[in-house]
């Protein structure tokens, strides 16, 4: 047994007794002078345990670079229509603006005298829910036109959470007041010209009687269905001159297109825009698709398949 003589700071001495004859001991000096003695086998396992850990970084890197890829990529963003306000409206130099469209990096940047928008411009911007460009009405230096682009519902969900209420209330009164008429979307627009909404206001449809008498007459379309056998069925309902098999009185054309719809819906049901949906046409000639009680836009259809049949009711009182 070797004796080891240590100093411990302090110039006093201290005697540690290291037995010899074990190659798996090694020995470490603590950070107060005395020796340890650790086993080399422990700090093996212990190097290879931190080799073989994942490196729960590089998912984590890669999602935060590609959420940066899709928010910096204005073609992401969906088009909608312009904010018509007045040049103190917004903090810049005017020569910046003169020239091209610049975006707005910053809500603070802009302060509408309408505090409710102005306070939604700033926290969608914040959230990445829109983004903004501006440039000065050239006809009348005093107005200003700023560009709205949308980060429609149904992009980069996985990246942008589109759940938050407030966010949403605040969208609605953005889109309440956005102007979408060419003129305006080149920032060319008459401050007094009348503002062309989203989507323009439904005419009153009427009584029930005028909906039954406006609807679309049928118009069945063989060639949808590729069964020959079934596509004939329809044909032969087609076929004016031609009797039906099985059925003594004879049908009156109108009868017949309405016959002849009735089985093509139950054979090749059509699909259907959401309802809820309206398709809109944005002012760079883009199409999207606007729900306008929920306030969301969609890049994208959404279509459901069509019912498989109705109720054949061609004139009312002959049931």
């Amino acid at each position: 047994m070797a004796v080891n003589w240590v100093s411990n700071g302090n110039e006093d001495l201290e005697r540690t007794a290291v037995p010899q004859g074990n190659d798996d001991s090694s020995s470490r000096s603590s950070s107060s002078g005395v020796i340890i003695a650790s086993s080399s086998r422990s700090e093996t396992s212990h190097s290879s345990d931190l080799s073989s850990t994942p490196l729960t970084d590089l998912p984590r890197s890669n999602q935060i670079k590609d959420r940066n890829s899709l928010l910096q990529n204005l073609s992401n963003y969906q088009a909608i229509g312009c904010l018509r306000l007045r040049t103190h409206e917004f903090v810049t130099q005017q020569q910046e603006i003169l020239s091209g469209w610049q975006e707005v990096t910053e809500g603070r940047q802009l302060v509408p005298d309408d505090v409710v928008l102005r306070a939604g411009l700033i926290k969608l911007l914040d959230a990445s829910w829109i983004r903004l460009t501006c440039k000065i009405n050239p006809r009348c230096h005093d107005s200003l036109a700023v560009r709205v682009y949308v980060l429609p519902d149904d992009v980069g969900r996985t990246f942008i959470a589109r759940s938050c209420n407030v966010l949403r209330k605040h969208l609605r009164r953005i889109l309440e007041s956005i102007d979408k008429s060419p003129s305006t979307w080149d920032s060319e627009f008459d401050p007094q010209s009348p503002v062309l909404g989203i989507c323009p206001e439904a005419p009153d449809v009427g009584s029930l009687f005028y909906l039954f008498n406006t609807l679309p007459s049928p118009s069945p379309c063989p060639e949808r269905i590729r069964d020959r056998l079934l596509r004939s069925t329809v044909e032969d309902l087609l076929c004016f001159e031609k009797p039906l098999d099985g059925l003594k009185t004879n049908l009156l054309p109108y009868q017949r297109r309405s016959a002849a719809m009735m089985v093509e819906k139950e054979i090749c049901p059509r699909l259907t825009l959401d309802p809820r949906l309206q398709e809109v046409s944005a002012p760079d000639q883009s199409v999207f698709y606007f729900d306008q009680d929920g306030s969301s836009i969609f890049r994208h259809r959404r279509e459901y398949e069509g019912p498989r049949g109705g109720i054949l009711a061609e004139t009312m009182g002959l049931g």
